[in-house]
């Protein structure tokens, strides 16, 4: 809304040992980190393969919005573990 002239979402995966401090930037062993959304009409997905995480992760999505008045966006993020065919380990 607010008809802005550019948008740009930045979703990215932070890992922590604790959970509540020291997060960090995570980037898996194909260097994949984050994931870039340039217009608001686009879904962006990413596979992430999380061998060597810590035990605690989040996402962290970072909207840009240029130009409009008062410009927002609604934003939806998700972490699925395991998938069609790998179950999360227990």
């Amino acid at each position: 809304t607010g008809a802005p002239s550019a948008v740009s979402v930045v979703a990215k995966v932070q890992q922590s040992a604790d959970g509540s401090t020291n997060w960090t930037d995570y980037t898996d062993n194909y260097g994949v980190g984050s994931v870039t959304v340039a217009a608001a009409s686009t879904e962006g997905n990413q596979n992430i393969i999380l061998q060597g995480a810590q035990a605690y992760i989040r996402l962290v999505v970072t909207p840009t919005l240029t130009g409009g008045t008062t410009p927002a966006i609604p934003l939806a993020a998700a972490i699925v573990l395991g998938g069609t065919s790998e179950l999360p380990a227990v």
